[in-house]
């Protein structure tokens, strides 16, 4: 058999398992449910950072920051509870994961990503429901914007979700 057959073959299965929503809201459950276990931010940075599904290396949200400067920044913001959220760079879901379970229980929470784009960006849209069950207070709303932050259709996006409101915290 053709090595490179081989591997695309490899490729298309993966991503049918990935695809499928099934471990998707598995992991999703599993994080809920880490998350309402959790005492304090170290537990939460702990689970963004280490909660996986075994087999399916692509099933995380670990952030790209280190660990201690996103406690610091989480700290800040347990504090002040901010109802209104723009992340730029979703990139693995990690920062929006912990920003979900920090923000004020009626939060808007935005996040903008490229799909395609030049810093890794762009994450399936299998990963659209695991994002928008990061939820930790029904009343939360998360939007998943996938286009690019720099243009105008992207911010007059984000200020008809904001309303009259301005953003209490962004994070690029």
């Amino acid at each position: 058999m053709n090595s490179s057959f081989l591997k695309k073959f490899l490729k298309l299965f993966l991503d049918a398992i990935y695809t499928t929503t099934i471990p998707s809201r598995i992991y999703a459950l599993k994080l809920v449910r880490e998350a309402r276990r959790a005492k304090n931010i170290t537990d939460l940075v702990n689970i963004a950072y280490n909660v996986r599904m075994p087999l399916l290396k692509q099933m995380s949200i670990r952030p790209l920051q280190v660990p201690w400067e996103i406690r610091i920044l989480l700290g800040l913001l347990w504090v002040l509870r901010p109802k209104r959220i723009l992340e730029i760079g979703t990139a693995g879901g990690g920062t929006l994961f912990l920003f979900s379970q920090v923000a004020d229980p009626n939060a808007i929470i935005i996040s903008i990503d490229l799909p395609g784009g030049p810093f890794g960006g762009g994450y399936p849209e299998w990963k659209i429901p695991l994002y928008k069950s990061f939820k930790r207070y029904p009343s939360q709303k998360i939007f998943l914007i996938r286009a690019n932050s720099h243009d105008t259709k992207t911010l007059n996006l984000v200020k008809k979700i904001l309303g009259n409101h301005k953003l209490d915290f962004l994070f690029i």
